[in-house]
């Protein structure tokens, strides 16, 4: 028990984890938290902008803009999705 206390306590601090892929690090939970919380906030933003839009798309601009507006919510849906995880390896 006190090996996989430390053991714990060392993966929560992001030092070496046995379960790393090769190659990688833990992101530290700080870190993470604080990359999630900025991804949340561009996506409510690129809703905000995409509430903003008219119900109906009559120009060329309009309806490129919602594209590129759904890209980058998809974008930031599945970058969320990724920093959501109770742990998270980067590339050092």
């Amino acid at each position: 028990a006190l090996l996989e206390d430390e053991a714990a306590r060392r993966r929560s601090e992001g030092g070496e984890d046995p379960d790393a892929p090769p190659g990688t690090v833990r992101m530290p939970d700080d870190e993470r938290e604080e990359m999630l919380r900025t991804l949340r906030e561009r996506e409510a933003a690129v809703h905000k902008e995409l509430a903003a839009l008219p119900l109906r798309l009559t120009t060329l601009r309009q309806r490129q803009r919602h594209e590129d507006l759904d890209t980058r919510l998809r974008e930031l849906t599945d970058s969320i999705a990724v920093f959501d995880r109770d742990v998270v390896y980067v590339h050092p």
